[in-house]
């Protein structure tokens, strides 16, 4: 019995939201991640807690893939769905040690190791402090006497010899970045947190359709609050090479990536292409829109692009050995330009995060894509086969086989 009526809306139709995601992408993406753990289920995969990949239009910013693993079944919070014994399945869920809840793509917070180098190079080659020639001797061992360490070593004991900047990046030589650390603290400090920070790294990167975490840079505050004391210049030395208390998500990486790729554009991530009415205009249509502009001379974005391809084509580029055969194997004009990176967090024993972050193809880029992997092996050796794979699918190419090397174990190639 109706008393009386307080309030009356009428009933309108429900808008449907398009993404940006490609669904096909999306499923092969996962599946990539899926396969991998599989494929080294007698090496890497037995430590590595959760990895993260995301797929990002180079021109737009739009995300066409984002995936976390370990995954679930978002039907379990479903309280009208038949799952048996729900309340165990997400008590199960929470308490999992991998965390299979956290979002890692955007919510991981992880040292970036060498790729953090991008940015290193970037800020001494815009900043005046080096240029394209600036060379070094890397023997395989660097020191300073104003380090706490006595010897700081490469992870290639032999060195590389004489490099200048864009080889230091392709075979992404230590004791070079140790020495532009060094010549950037002795101009100012804060430099490359600067430069990181207009990169999108260690800040909100202004999406708001995902819960995200910001991370950090590491500068005198941080290590105050953290370390009880003040920066020096080994902290400097850690910083160069992502290293210490720097912390960037994914998604921070992707949109780097992207913007080095796409000629200095820092792009707020898109999910959400357009919100609309079956058959009429729609309410709602994203537009690109970047957040930062990267004004860096013509030449420097070409050099570290041309640095980043030589990774795998160069015969000492660091992964060049995961690609030598899979462009032979494809007959493709398509080339991967990348950055490995390694890093070394947890303390003695805890295997490093692997990382490779790409862009394809080597003219006109199209997509930037990264990998990471938590407690896998080296980046090259974990993280460039994967983003291989997902290349693999974009392009619509035939799949190259996993590593052999997975199901023996890791070794140091370099990173």
């Amino acid at each position: 019995e109706v008393r009386r009526v307080l309030a009356e809306v009428p009933p309108q139709p429900g808008q449907s939201v398009y993404l940006t995601i490609d669904a096909e992408l999306q499923r092969a993406v996962q599946q990539a991640l899926q396969d991998a753990y599989a494929a080294a289920g007698p090496t890497w995969a037995r430590t590595s807690d959760g990895a993260a990949a995301v797929v990002m239009d180079v021109k737009t910013g739009e995300v066409l893939a984002m995936a976390s693993y370990p995954w679930f079944d978002p039907s379990i919070f479903n309280p009208d769905a038949p799952i048996p014994n729900r309340e165990t399945q997400i008590e199960r869920l929470q308490n999992d040690p991998r965390t299979p809840l956290l979002n890692r793509a955007t919510s991981a917070t992880l040292p970036p190791g060498s790729v953090f180098k991008i940015v290193s190079l970037a800020t001494a080659l815009d900043s005046g402090i080096y240029n394209a020639n600036t060379g070094w001797t890397c023997t395989g061992r660097w020191s300073s006497p104003d380090d706490w360490l006595p010897v700081r070593y490469d992870w290639l004991p032999t060195g590389h010899g004489w490099v200048t900047a864009p080889w230091a990046l392709t075979y992404s030589c230590n004791p070079y970045f140790w020495e532009l650390g060094k010549n950037v603290q002795g101009v100012d400090y804060t430099l490359i947190e600067q430069y990181a920070h207009r990169m999108g790294l260690g800040m909100p990167t202004g999406q708001t359709v995902l819960p995200e975490r910001a991370g950090q840079i590491s500068n005198d505050a941080i290590v105050l609050r953290l370390q009880g004391r003040h920066w020096t210049p080994a902290d400097m030395y850690n910083l160069v090479i992502g290293q210490g208390e720097t912390l960037v998500t994914p998604l921070q990486i992707v949109r780097m990536v992207a913007a080095i790729a796409n000629g200095g554009q820092v792009w707020k991530p898109q999910f959400v292409q357009k919100v609309q009415l079956i058959g009429q205009e729609p309410v709602l249509e994203a537009t690109p829109e970047a957040v930062e502009t990267l004004d860096f001379e013509p030449w420097i974005f070409e050099l570290i692009q041309r640095a980043m391809c030589n990774v795998t084509l160069d015969p000492n580029g660091t992964a060049r050995y995961i690609y030598r055969e899979w462009y032979e194997f494809q007959e493709t004009d398509v080339v991967v330009c990348g950055k490995t990176g390694t890093a070394q967090s947890g303390g003695a024993g805890v295997r490093p995060s692997a990382w490779f972050a790409a862009f394809a193809p080597q003219d006109d880029p199209e997509i930037a894509v990264v990998v990471v992997v938590e407690r896998s092996c080296e980046g090259s050796e974990v993280a460039a086969p994967i983003v291989r794979r997902i290349v693999e699918d974009y392009y619509g190419l035939p799949h190259y086989e996993w590593p052999s090397f997975w199901q023996t174990g890791c070794f140091a190639l370099g990173e």
